[in-house]
């Protein structure tokens, strides 16, 4: 069987952290990470040992891996600031009000659920 997806609150507390996430690229994973942009992705039927190996040698590598928990961790902070979270309830409420659909401007799936 594949890797089914998975709760993605530890990913988002590691990219908050700056530590580099490397994650198969199931769905709920691949929303949060973008493979070399601020992660590490692979392909949930690879071979650990193969891509393993690949992912060791690039964390190695310390420019691509701070480069990659740069990216994660400013990311984590827009995406999940009390800021943005305050925004988009309020969006929702003004939505409510207003008689328009719930999920009218709200880019976070979290804060409208069906």
């Amino acid at each position: 069987g594949g890797v089914d997806d998975v709760s993605t609150t530890a990913i988002a507390w590691a990219m908050a952290s700056g530590v580099t996430v490397v994650s198969p690229a199931i769905y709920s994973v691949a929303e949060l990470l973008s493979n070399d942009l601020n992660g590490m992705l692979f392909k949930a039927e690879d071979k650990w040992t193969r891509r393993g190996r690949q992912i060791c040698s690039r964390l190695n590598q310390a420019r691509q891996a701070n480069k990659l928990r740069e990216v994660a961790r400013g990311q984590a902070y827009e995406v999940f600031s009390v800021r943005r979270s305050v925004d988009q309830h309020r969006q929702l409420y003004d939505n409510v009000l207003s008689g328009a659909a719930p999920s009218n401007n709200i880019t976070d799936p979290a804060t409208v659920t069906v």
